[in-house]
């Protein structure tokens, strides 16, 4: 990356969108990504945003990121994404969908919980005792179980999805266009397979917000100046242009193994092998072009720093409801 390690943007994005920070934050955030050269990971990440928070609530508002995608591979306008970016930032978001998530993240072996088979169960053969925990509302296990089951048979799985809310009398139509985009070959498969059921399984309309907002003069100045280094000597960069710490207890949710890492001592005294896959880098003579990670101030490499806490998941959470 450019001025942080590349997940901790991306984690840190996450939880600037949901959280009272200003939109200039989400932004720095985004263009950290996007300027470091991961300017397709960019929308992947927003993807995954749309679907970890807002997709319950505003199930119209994918056709938007997908527009906008498509125009971005057209023009290359570095704008759309901070467009899309606002949008979201002012949508009402939910955070069932992330947990289940994390809870999917964090389990190693599927879940038990004793309940009575239901008598409709072996009309989905396998799948029968996922959609059991499903009718009890019992997503934690629902989801450790949805997890172990093979990716190439996930179309399977959702095949016997379908059939069991067209059971339950859901009208399935209005949402043939959802399960139509379901990418089996893609490991979010999981994650928007978990989202189809939650979003079945409540069967419940929202009033979207459909107005879309567009960037304005003094934000796309903003989007500027976060890769605007000229005239700045190498050394000054990061303390001019780092201006945001990492989110040490979102990222923390997360199942990273990171703990044991000294990423301080690591950032500081290994930055070159840590960029090497960083398109930002890659036409850049980094003997000439060094941007001095050891000779910056304690505080500004503290900001790209992870720092390791035991605080509970649902403590972390509390904080965005």
């Amino acid at each position: 990356m450019h001025m942080y390690p590349k997940k901790f943007v991306e984690i840190s994005f996450l939880e600037s969108i949901i959280s009272k920070e200003k939109l200039s934050c989400s932004l720095f955030w985004i263009y950290e990504l996007y300027n470091s050269g991961f300017k397709e990971d960019c929308f992947e990440l927003l993807y995954e945003c749309y679907f970890y928070f807002y997709a319950i609530k505003n199930k119209q508002f994918i056709n938007i990121i997908h527009k906008n995608y498509e125009n971005w591979q057209k023009t290359g306008d570095k704008y759309i994404i901070g467009k899309l970016v606002k949008n979201l930032k002012h949508k009402s978001f939910d955070l069932d969908i992330f947990k289940l998530k994390i809870e999917m993240d964090n389990q190693k072996k599927s879940r038990m919980k004793r309940y009575k088979k239901e008598a409709w169960e072996n009309e989905y053969g396998k799948y029968g005792i996922i959609l059991r925990y499903l009718y009890r509302k019992d997503y934690d296990i629902m989801v450790s179980r949805i997890k172990n089951i093979p990716q190439n048979e996930m179309g399977l799985f959702m095949d016997s999805v379908v059939r069991y809310f067209k059971s339950s009398g859901i009208h399935m139509e209005k949402y043939n266009y959802l399960i139509e985009y379901i990418d089996t070959n893609h490991p979010f498969v999981y994650v928007y397979v978990v989202y189809i059921i939650m979003l079945l399984d409540n069967n419940k309309l929202y009033n979207e917000r459909k107005i879309v907002t567009c960037i304005s003069s003094v934000e796309k100045k903003l989007i500027d100046s976060f890769d605007n280094h000229e005239g700045e000597y190498n050394f000054k960069i990061l303390n001019n242009h780092r201006l945001h710490e990492v989110a040490s207890d979102f990222i923390s949710i997360f199942n990273l193994d990171i703990q044991d890492v000294n990423i301080l001592e690591e950032t500081r005294n290994n930055w070159k092998a840590h960029i090497t896959n960083t398109p930002f880098w890659l036409n850049k003579n980094t003997d000439e072009y060094d941007l001095e990670y050891d000779e910056q101030t304690l505080r500004c490499q503290e900001l790209s720093v992870f720092k390791a806490n035991d605080k509970k998941t649902d403590v972390i959470l509390e904080r965005y409801k």
